[in-house]
Protein backbone atom coordinates (compact mmCIF):
# COMPACT_ATOMS: atom_id res chain seq x y z
CA UNK A 1 0.00 0.00 0.00
CA UNK A 2 2.71 2.64 0.82
CA UNK A 3 4.78 1.94 -2.60
CA UNK A 4 1.29 2.74 -4.78
CA UNK A 5 0.66 5.83 -2.27
CA UNK A 6 4.17 7.09 -3.29
CA UNK A 7 3.58 6.34 -7.00
CA UNK A 8 0.38 8.01 -6.89
CA UNK A 9 2.38 10.86 -5.21
CA UNK A 10 5.24 10.66 -8.30
CA UNK A 11 2.48 10.74 -10.48
CA UNK A 12 0.36 13.75 -9.06
CA UNK A 13 3.83 15.79 -9.10
CA UNK A 14 4.58 15.61 -12.32
CA UNK A 15 1.35 16.17 -13.28
CA UNK A 16 1.05 19.41 -11.58
CA UNK A 17 5.42 20.34 -13.25
CA UNK A 18 3.36 19.77 -16.26
CA UNK A 19 -0.12 22.18 -15.60
CA UNK A 20 1.25 23.93 -12.52
CA UNK A 21 -1.84 26.45 -13.46
CA UNK A 22 -4.78 23.88 -13.14
CA UNK A 23 -7.46 24.58 -10.72
CA UNK A 24 -11.10 23.49 -9.95
CA UNK A 25 -14.00 24.61 -12.86
CA UNK A 26 -15.00 28.06 -11.39
CA UNK A 27 -16.17 30.82 -13.47
CA UNK A 28 -13.80 34.02 -14.39
CA UNK A 29 -14.86 36.82 -12.31
CA UNK A 30 -15.02 39.93 -14.29
CA UNK A 31 -16.40 41.95 -11.43
CA UNK A 32 -19.99 43.21 -10.12
CA UNK A 33 -19.84 45.49 -13.69
CA UNK A 34 -22.86 43.97 -15.99
CA UNK A 35 -21.59 43.11 -19.55
CA UNK A 36 -23.48 41.96 -22.57
CA UNK A 37 -21.66 41.05 -25.35
CA UNK A 38 -23.47 39.68 -29.28
CA UNK A 39 -22.60 36.85 -30.90
CA UNK A 40 -22.03 37.11 -33.79
CA UNK A 41 -20.34 40.96 -33.92
CA UNK A 42 -21.74 41.20 -37.53
CA UNK A 43 -24.90 39.55 -38.69
CA UNK A 44 -26.05 38.75 -41.92
CA UNK A 45 -29.37 37.42 -43.30
CA UNK A 46 -31.07 34.77 -41.80
CA UNK A 47 -28.32 34.28 -39.39
CA UNK A 48 -29.66 33.65 -35.72
CA UNK A 49 -27.76 35.39 -32.67
CA UNK A 50 -26.81 34.30 -29.39
CA UNK A 51 -26.94 37.52 -26.28
CA UNK A 52 -24.53 36.76 -23.24
CA UNK A 53 -25.50 38.86 -20.44
CA UNK A 54 -22.88 38.62 -17.40
CA UNK A 55 -24.93 39.83 -14.63
CA UNK A 56 -24.21 38.45 -10.90
CA UNK A 57 -26.43 38.44 -7.87
CA UNK A 58 -29.20 38.94 -9.82
CA UNK A 59 -32.43 37.53 -9.42
CA UNK A 60 -34.34 38.15 -12.86
CA UNK A 61 -32.77 38.37 -15.72
CA UNK A 62 -34.52 39.33 -19.48
CA UNK A 63 -34.05 40.84 -22.82
CA UNK A 64 -36.15 43.48 -24.48
CA UNK A 65 -36.10 42.39 -28.09
CA UNK A 66 -37.38 45.38 -30.47
CA UNK A 67 -36.99 44.07 -34.34
CA UNK A 68 -37.96 46.46 -37.27
CA UNK A 69 -38.52 45.53 -40.63
CA UNK A 70 -38.87 47.00 -43.47
CA UNK A 71 -39.80 46.91 -47.25
CA UNK A 72 -38.97 49.47 -50.24
CA UNK A 73 -38.47 49.87 -53.81
CA UNK A 74 -36.33 52.00 -55.96
CA UNK A 75 -39.33 53.53 -57.30
CA UNK A 76 -42.98 53.91 -57.55
CA UNK A 77 -45.68 51.86 -57.98
CA UNK A 78 -48.81 51.69 -58.67
CA UNK A 79 -49.51 50.49 -55.06
CA UNK A 80 -46.81 50.91 -52.07
CA UNK A 81 -45.14 48.08 -49.80
CA UNK A 82 -46.77 47.21 -46.14
CA UNK A 83 -45.68 49.72 -43.60
CA UNK A 84 -42.79 49.13 -41.42
CA UNK A 85 -43.18 46.40 -38.72
CA UNK A 86 -42.34 46.62 -35.27
CA UNK A 87 -42.55 43.74 -32.92
CA UNK A 88 -41.57 44.12 -29.02
CA UNK A 89 -41.45 41.06 -26.64
CA UNK A 90 -39.80 40.12 -24.15
CA UNK A 91 -37.80 37.00 -24.01
CA UNK A 92 -36.07 35.00 -20.24
CA UNK A 93 -32.18 34.64 -20.29
CA UNK A 94 -31.56 31.12 -19.41
CA UNK A 95 -28.34 30.74 -16.97
CA UNK A 96 -25.20 29.58 -18.99
CA UNK A 97 -25.06 26.16 -17.04
CA UNK A 98 -21.17 26.08 -16.54
CA UNK A 99 -20.34 29.66 -16.34
CA UNK A 100 -21.35 31.56 -13.24
CA UNK A 101 -22.83 34.79 -13.54
CA UNK A 102 -23.64 34.61 -17.08
CA UNK A 103 -26.87 34.01 -19.16
CA UNK A 104 -28.01 33.64 -22.73
CA UNK A 105 -30.57 34.25 -24.90
CA UNK A 106 -31.58 34.29 -28.41
CA UNK A 107 -32.76 36.23 -31.21
CA UNK A 108 -33.85 34.74 -34.50
CA UNK A 109 -32.54 35.07 -38.06
CA UNK A 110 -34.36 37.96 -40.00
CA UNK A 111 -34.41 39.01 -43.48
CA UNK A 112 -32.27 41.46 -45.56
CA UNK A 113 -31.76 41.03 -49.18
CA UNK A 114 -32.43 42.94 -51.97
CA UNK A 115 -33.92 41.52 -55.69
CA UNK A 116 -34.00 43.13 -59.11
CA UNK A 117 -37.03 43.15 -61.57
CA UNK A 118 -38.21 43.80 -64.19
CA UNK A 119 -42.16 45.35 -64.08
CA UNK A 120 -44.12 45.94 -66.99
CA UNK A 121 -46.84 49.09 -66.50
CA UNK A 122 -48.99 50.08 -69.31
CA UNK A 123 -46.62 50.89 -72.41
CA UNK A 124 -43.53 50.88 -70.39
CA UNK A 125 -40.98 48.54 -68.72
CA UNK A 126 -39.00 49.73 -65.66
CA UNK A 127 -36.52 47.98 -63.48
CA UNK A 128 -37.35 47.46 -59.56
CA UNK A 129 -34.91 46.94 -57.01
CA UNK A 130 -37.49 45.36 -54.33
CA UNK A 131 -35.44 45.51 -50.71
CA UNK A 132 -36.14 43.88 -47.33
CA UNK A 133 -34.22 45.28 -44.37
CA UNK A 134 -33.68 44.42 -40.50
CA UNK A 135 -32.87 46.09 -37.66
CA UNK A 136 -32.95 44.82 -33.89
CA UNK A 137 -32.54 47.11 -30.86
CA UNK A 138 -31.95 44.75 -27.77
CA UNK A 139 -32.19 45.87 -23.80
CA UNK A 140 -30.78 43.95 -20.78
CA UNK A 141 -33.29 44.34 -17.88
CA UNK A 142 -31.86 43.29 -14.79
CA UNK A 143 -34.07 42.71 -11.79
CA UNK A 144 -36.55 45.01 -13.57
CA UNK A 145 -34.75 47.57 -14.57
CA UNK A 146 -32.49 48.52 -17.75
CA UNK A 147 -29.14 48.23 -17.48
CA UNK A 148 -27.45 47.62 -21.01
CA UNK A 149 -28.64 48.42 -24.89
CA UNK A 150 -27.20 47.69 -28.19
CA UNK A 151 -28.43 47.02 -31.48
CA UNK A 152 -27.94 45.79 -34.53
CA UNK A 153 -28.59 45.79 -38.87
CA UNK A 154 -28.76 43.03 -40.35
CA UNK A 155 -26.66 43.09 -43.93
CA UNK A 156 -27.47 41.81 -47.38
CA UNK A 157 -25.47 38.39 -47.39
CA UNK A 158 -25.65 34.55 -46.10
CA UNK A 159 -23.03 32.94 -44.07
CA UNK A 160 -23.24 29.34 -43.24
CA UNK A 161 -20.65 28.08 -41.10
CA UNK A 162 -21.45 24.33 -41.05
CA UNK A 163 -21.33 23.83 -37.48
CA UNK A 164 -22.40 20.98 -35.42
CA UNK A 165 -25.21 21.71 -32.65
CA UNK A 166 -24.58 22.85 -28.81
CA UNK A 167 -26.13 20.81 -26.64
CA UNK A 168 -26.35 21.10 -22.95
CA UNK A 169 -28.20 18.91 -20.24
CA UNK A 170 -28.84 20.63 -16.81
CA UNK A 171 -30.49 20.32 -13.49
CA UNK A 172 -33.53 22.68 -13.57
CA UNK A 173 -32.67 23.90 -10.38
CA UNK A 174 -30.04 26.14 -11.48
CA UNK A 175 -32.53 28.47 -13.16
CA UNK A 176 -33.80 29.52 -9.36
CA UNK A 177 -30.18 28.65 -7.95
CA UNK A 178 -27.25 29.52 -9.63
CA UNK A 179 -25.18 28.60 -7.24
CA UNK A 180 -25.28 25.27 -8.28
CA UNK A 181 -23.04 26.34 -11.37
CA UNK A 182 -19.57 26.70 -9.10
CA UNK A 183 -20.49 23.63 -7.63
CA UNK A 184 -21.98 20.90 -9.93
CA UNK A 185 -21.28 22.75 -13.13
CA UNK A 186 -24.83 22.46 -13.63
CA UNK A 187 -24.53 18.43 -13.79
CA UNK A 188 -25.82 17.83 -10.76
CA UNK A 189 -28.48 19.21 -8.00
CA UNK A 190 -26.95 20.68 -4.76
CA UNK A 191 -24.35 18.49 -2.89
CA UNK A 192 -24.75 15.73 -6.10
CA UNK A 193 -27.57 14.33 -4.20
CA UNK A 194 -31.71 14.02 -4.24
CA UNK A 195 -34.00 12.75 -2.02
CA UNK A 196 -35.76 9.28 -2.50
CA UNK A 197 -39.17 9.84 -4.25
CA UNK A 198 -38.13 12.81 -5.58
CA UNK A 199 -38.25 13.78 -9.53
CA UNK A 200 -35.25 15.12 -11.32
CA UNK A 201 -36.36 17.83 -13.51
CA UNK A 202 -33.86 18.71 -16.48
CA UNK A 203 -33.04 21.83 -18.81
CA UNK A 204 -31.92 21.21 -22.03
CA UNK A 205 -30.20 24.07 -24.34
CA UNK A 206 -29.77 22.59 -27.75
CA UNK A 207 -28.54 25.01 -30.34
CA UNK A 208 -27.70 25.50 -34.50
CA UNK A 209 -26.93 27.69 -36.85
CA UNK A 210 -29.29 26.36 -39.81
CA UNK A 211 -31.85 24.73 -38.02
CA UNK A 212 -34.03 23.72 -34.94
CA UNK A 213 -31.87 20.43 -33.24
CA UNK A 214 -34.46 17.53 -32.73
CA UNK A 215 -33.67 16.64 -29.36
CA UNK A 216 -33.25 13.66 -27.13
CA UNK A 217 -33.24 12.48 -23.58
CA UNK A 218 -31.54 9.59 -21.65
CA UNK A 219 -31.13 8.77 -18.25
CA UNK A 220 -29.95 5.36 -16.21
CA UNK A 221 -30.00 4.10 -12.92
CA UNK A 222 -26.99 2.59 -11.22
CA UNK A 223 -25.32 0.46 -13.83
CA UNK A 224 -28.82 -0.47 -15.77
CA UNK A 225 -29.40 0.49 -19.73
CA UNK A 226 -29.76 4.06 -21.33
CA UNK A 227 -33.87 4.81 -20.98
CA UNK A 228 -35.22 6.83 -23.41
CA UNK A 229 -37.42 9.33 -22.21
CA UNK A 230 -39.63 12.59 -23.50
CA UNK A 231 -38.28 16.06 -23.97
CA UNK A 232 -40.83 18.66 -24.52
CA UNK A 233 -40.98 21.96 -25.22
CA UNK A 234 -40.11 24.53 -22.60
CA UNK A 235 -42.11 27.70 -21.51
CA UNK A 236 -38.85 30.00 -21.94
CA UNK A 237 -39.76 29.15 -25.91
CA UNK A 238 -43.25 30.70 -25.71
CA UNK A 239 -42.10 34.57 -26.26
CA UNK A 240 -39.27 32.96 -28.91
CA UNK A 241 -42.08 31.36 -30.84
CA UNK A 242 -44.70 34.56 -30.85
CA UNK A 243 -41.70 36.65 -31.79
CA UNK A 244 -40.89 34.52 -34.90
CA UNK A 245 -44.78 34.38 -35.65
CA UNK A 246 -44.74 37.97 -35.50
CA UNK A 247 -42.14 38.53 -37.86
CA UNK A 248 -43.17 35.74 -40.11
CA UNK A 249 -46.80 37.18 -40.36
CA UNK A 250 -45.13 40.29 -41.71
CA UNK A 251 -43.01 38.42 -44.27
CA UNK A 252 -45.83 37.07 -45.59
CA UNK A 253 -47.75 40.49 -45.93
CA UNK A 254 -44.93 41.89 -47.74
CA UNK A 255 -44.86 38.91 -50.07
CA UNK A 256 -48.23 38.74 -51.00
CA UNK A 257 -47.78 42.88 -52.01
CA UNK A 258 -44.74 41.84 -53.89
CA UNK A 259 -45.83 39.07 -56.35
CA UNK A 260 -48.63 41.52 -57.76
CA UNK A 261 -45.29 42.57 -59.64
CA UNK A 262 -43.13 39.62 -59.16
CA UNK A 263 -44.76 36.54 -59.01
CA UNK A 264 -42.18 33.60 -58.21
CA UNK A 265 -40.40 35.99 -55.53
CA UNK A 266 -40.47 34.40 -52.48
CA UNK A 267 -38.66 35.90 -48.91
CA UNK A 268 -36.92 33.62 -46.62
CA UNK A 269 -38.99 33.24 -43.65
CA UNK A 270 -37.28 33.81 -39.76
CA UNK A 271 -36.78 29.75 -38.47
CA UNK A 272 -35.95 29.23 -34.93
CA UNK A 273 -32.91 27.43 -34.59
CA UNK A 274 -32.67 27.08 -30.64
CA UNK A 275 -34.36 24.77 -28.84
CA UNK A 276 -35.14 24.84 -24.89
CA UNK A 277 -37.15 21.59 -23.32
CA UNK A 278 -37.33 19.75 -20.05
CA UNK A 279 -37.34 16.44 -19.27
CA UNK A 280 -38.01 14.43 -15.97
CA UNK A 281 -36.74 11.19 -14.47
CA UNK A 282 -38.75 9.15 -12.32
CA UNK A 283 -38.55 9.28 -8.58
CA UNK A 284 -36.25 6.59 -7.40
CA UNK A 285 -35.45 4.72 -4.45
CA UNK A 286 -32.34 5.57 -1.93
CA UNK A 287 -29.28 3.49 -2.76
CA UNK A 288 -28.79 4.29 -6.20
CA UNK A 289 -26.91 6.82 -8.55
CA UNK A 290 -29.06 8.11 -11.60
CA UNK A 291 -27.07 9.58 -14.44
CA UNK A 292 -27.90 11.69 -17.25
CA UNK A 293 -27.54 12.99 -20.73
CA UNK A 294 -29.37 14.28 -24.21
CA UNK A 295 -28.60 14.73 -27.54
CA UNK A 296 -29.22 17.01 -30.49
CA UNK A 297 -29.08 16.39 -34.29
CA UNK A 298 -29.48 18.88 -36.91
CA UNK A 299 -30.80 19.18 -40.19
CA UNK A 300 -27.49 17.78 -42.17
CA UNK A 301 -27.49 14.73 -39.74
CA UNK A 302 -24.87 16.26 -37.44
CA UNK A 303 -25.33 14.42 -33.73
CA UNK A 304 -24.17 15.93 -30.83
CA UNK A 305 -24.12 14.73 -27.14
CA UNK A 306 -24.00 16.41 -23.98
CA UNK A 307 -21.68 16.19 -21.15
CA UNK A 308 -23.30 13.39 -18.73
CA UNK A 309 -24.41 14.60 -15.07
CA UNK A 310 -25.22 13.04 -12.31
CA UNK A 311 -26.49 12.39 -8.74
CA UNK A 312 -26.82 10.16 -5.86
CA UNK A 313 -30.41 8.83 -4.41
CA UNK A 314 -30.49 9.56 -1.00
CA UNK A 315 -32.51 8.78 2.08
CA UNK A 316 -33.47 12.66 3.11
CA UNK A 317 -35.85 11.29 6.44
CA UNK A 318 -33.02 10.20 8.29
CA UNK A 319 -32.23 11.65 11.29
CA UNK A 320 -28.08 10.91 11.06
CA UNK A 321 -26.71 13.74 8.44
CA UNK A 322 -22.92 13.10 6.96
CA UNK A 323 -20.84 15.57 5.26
CA UNK A 324 -19.03 14.11 3.14
CA UNK A 325 -15.72 15.99 1.51
CA UNK A 326 -14.57 14.52 -1.47
CA UNK A 327 -13.35 15.82 -4.71
CA UNK A 328 -13.10 12.93 -6.92
CA UNK A 329 -17.04 12.85 -7.48
CA UNK A 330 -16.50 16.08 -9.41
CA UNK A 331 -13.17 15.01 -10.88
CA UNK A 332 -14.14 11.35 -11.62
CA UNK A 333 -17.44 12.61 -13.79
CA UNK A 334 -15.24 15.43 -15.64
CA UNK A 335 -12.56 12.04 -16.54
CA UNK A 336 -15.80 10.46 -18.00
CA UNK A 337 -17.18 13.51 -19.87
CA UNK A 338 -13.49 14.50 -21.84
CA UNK A 339 -15.10 14.04 -25.16
CA UNK A 340 -18.24 15.37 -24.38
CA UNK A 341 -16.49 18.38 -22.90
CA UNK A 342 -14.25 18.75 -25.77
CA UNK A 343 -16.91 18.87 -28.26
CA UNK A 344 -19.16 21.42 -25.90
CA UNK A 345 -15.71 23.67 -25.80
CA UNK A 346 -14.92 23.62 -29.27
CA UNK A 347 -18.40 24.24 -30.02
CA UNK A 348 -18.78 26.87 -28.12
CA UNK A 349 -15.74 28.83 -29.22
CA UNK A 350 -16.98 28.28 -33.06
CA UNK A 351 -19.95 30.20 -32.14
CA UNK A 352 -17.96 32.90 -30.62
CA UNK A 353 -19.35 32.61 -27.13
CA UNK A 354 -17.24 35.32 -24.87
CA UNK A 355 -14.12 34.14 -23.86
CA UNK A 356 -15.26 34.47 -20.01
CA UNK A 357 -18.17 31.92 -20.63
CA UNK A 358 -15.53 29.26 -22.75
CA UNK A 359 -12.93 29.83 -20.01
CA UNK A 360 -14.31 27.01 -17.87
CA UNK A 361 -15.36 24.82 -20.16
CA UNK A 362 -11.70 24.94 -21.37
CA UNK A 363 -10.52 24.57 -17.78
CA UNK A 364 -13.10 21.77 -17.21
CA UNK A 365 -11.80 19.53 -19.89
CA UNK A 366 -7.48 20.75 -19.47
CA UNK A 367 -8.41 18.64 -16.25
CA UNK A 368 -10.60 15.97 -17.72
CA UNK A 369 -8.11 15.12 -20.24
CA UNK A 370 -4.93 15.00 -17.52
CA UNK A 371 -7.28 12.94 -15.16
CA UNK A 372 -7.06 10.42 -17.94
CA UNK A 373 -3.89 10.53 -19.29
CA UNK A 374 -2.99 9.72 -15.63
CA UNK A 375 -5.90 7.42 -14.55
CA UNK A 376 -6.11 8.90 -10.89
CA UNK A 377 -9.61 8.69 -10.23
CA UNK A 378 -12.20 6.10 -9.61
CA UNK A 379 -15.90 6.48 -9.02
CA UNK A 380 -17.12 6.72 -5.62
CA UNK A 381 -19.90 4.78 -4.55
CA UNK A 382 -21.13 7.04 -1.95
CA UNK A 383 -25.33 5.75 -2.39
CA UNK A 384 -24.42 2.96 -0.50
CA UNK A 385 -24.06 5.32 2.52
CA UNK A 386 -27.17 7.28 1.16
CA UNK A 387 -29.01 4.11 1.45
CA UNK A 388 -29.27 4.94 5.25
CA UNK A 389 -28.48 8.09 5.91
CA UNK A 390 -29.00 11.66 4.42
CA UNK A 391 -25.52 12.99 3.18
CA UNK A 392 -24.19 15.94 1.11
CA UNK A 393 -21.09 15.78 -0.58
CA UNK A 394 -18.69 18.64 -0.97
CA UNK A 395 -15.63 20.13 -2.98
CA UNK A 396 -13.13 20.69 0.21
CA UNK A 397 -13.28 24.85 -0.48
CA UNK A 398 -14.35 27.69 1.30
CA UNK A 399 -18.11 26.53 1.04
CA UNK A 400 -17.70 23.85 3.18
CA UNK A 401 -18.48 26.48 6.37
CA UNK A 402 -21.76 27.67 4.75
CA UNK A 403 -22.75 23.82 4.40
CA UNK A 404 -21.85 22.90 8.00
CA UNK A 405 -24.18 25.98 9.27
CA UNK A 406 -27.07 25.09 7.14
CA UNK A 407 -26.63 21.17 7.14
CA UNK A 408 -25.48 20.53 10.89
CA UNK A 409 -24.04 17.12 10.09
CA UNK A 410 -23.92 14.76 13.07
CA UNK A 411 -20.65 13.11 10.83
CA UNK A 412 -17.75 14.26 8.79
CA UNK A 413 -16.25 12.52 6.60
CA UNK A 414 -12.38 13.23 4.94
CA UNK A 415 -12.23 11.10 1.59
CA UNK A 416 -8.63 10.27 0.81
CA UNK A 417 -8.05 13.58 0.59
CA UNK A 418 -4.13 12.35 -0.82
CA UNK A 419 -3.77 14.77 -3.28
CA UNK A 420 -3.56 18.07 -0.96
CA UNK A 421 -0.47 19.97 -2.79
CA UNK A 422 0.85 23.01 -1.92
CA UNK A 423 0.72 24.52 -5.40
CA UNK A 424 -2.01 23.70 -8.36
CA UNK A 425 -5.08 24.68 -7.00
CA UNK A 426 -7.00 21.55 -8.49
CA UNK A 427 -5.12 19.49 -6.14
CA UNK A 428 -4.47 21.65 -3.23
CA UNK A 429 -7.02 20.00 -0.90
CA UNK A 430 -5.44 20.60 2.34
CA UNK A 431 -7.46 21.78 4.87
CA UNK A 432 -4.95 24.06 6.21
CA UNK A 433 -4.56 25.74 3.04
CA UNK A 434 -8.14 26.92 2.60
CA UNK A 435 -8.55 30.54 4.97
CA UNK A 436 -11.96 31.46 5.56
CA UNK A 437 -12.62 34.34 7.70
CA UNK A 438 -8.95 34.41 8.76
CA UNK A 439 -9.01 30.78 9.69
CA UNK A 440 -7.93 27.47 8.21
CA UNK A 441 -10.81 25.23 7.39
CA UNK A 442 -9.22 22.67 9.40
CA UNK A 443 -9.61 24.68 12.37
CA UNK A 444 -13.17 25.37 11.30
CA UNK A 445 -13.98 21.81 11.35
CA UNK A 446 -12.08 21.07 14.39
CA UNK A 447 -14.08 23.95 16.48
CA UNK A 448 -17.39 22.98 15.18
CA UNK A 449 -16.21 18.67 15.80
CA UNK A 450 -15.99 19.99 19.66
CA UNK A 451 -18.60 21.93 20.11
CA UNK A 452 -21.42 19.69 18.56
CA UNK A 453 -19.37 16.26 19.36
CA UNK A 454 -20.26 15.18 15.82
CA UNK A 455 -17.48 12.36 14.50
CA UNK A 456 -14.95 12.54 11.86
CA UNK A 457 -13.86 9.55 9.31
CA UNK A 458 -11.21 9.91 7.71
CA UNK A 459 -10.66 7.65 5.00
CA UNK A 460 -6.87 6.14 3.70
CA UNK A 461 -3.94 8.33 2.69
CA UNK A 462 -5.98 11.50 4.33
CA UNK A 463 -3.31 11.70 6.58
CA UNK A 464 -0.69 12.01 5.14
CA UNK A 465 2.42 14.45 5.18
CA UNK A 466 5.06 13.63 2.54
CA UNK A 467 7.54 15.38 0.01
CA UNK A 468 8.59 14.49 -3.56
CA UNK A 469 11.49 15.53 -4.93
CA UNK A 470 11.61 16.35 -8.40
CA UNK A 471 15.23 17.55 -8.73
CA UNK A 472 18.21 18.18 -6.80
CA UNK A 473 16.14 22.15 -5.61
CA UNK A 474 12.93 21.21 -6.90
CA UNK A 475 10.31 19.71 -4.55
CA UNK A 476 6.52 19.20 -4.28
CA UNK A 477 4.71 19.40 -0.55
CA UNK A 478 2.14 16.53 -0.88
CA UNK A 479 -0.41 16.38 2.36
CA UNK A 480 -3.88 15.26 3.17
Amino acid sequence: MVGQVSALLLVVAIVLTILPGLYVPSSLVVGEQVRLVRSPAEVYSGQPVLVFAYAPSSRSVELEVSVYIEAGTNVSLPTSPPQPMEKTCKIPMVPVPWALGWYVSYIPGLPSKSWVFDVRLLSRTITVKFTVASMVVYKLIVDGGVVATDSYVVKESEITKQLPPLVYAFVYDVLNDTSIISETLGLGPHGWVLGSGEIMKVMILAFDETSQPEVGFEYRVGDGSWITASAEDSVFMNALNSLAEGVNDFIEIVENWVKSYKSDLTIPRSRLTIKLAEASIPAQNAGTYVMFKATAQDVDGNVMTSPIGQYYVINKSSNTRILILDPYVTLWLLEENLKELFNTLKTSADYEAPDEVVAPLRRAENISKTISDYGLVQFHHWEYLGKYYNIIIAWPGKGVVDIIEEFKPNVIILSNLILGAEYGEAWDWDLRDIEVDGESLLQRLISYVKETHAGVIATHATLSDEIVWLGCEEKVEVRG
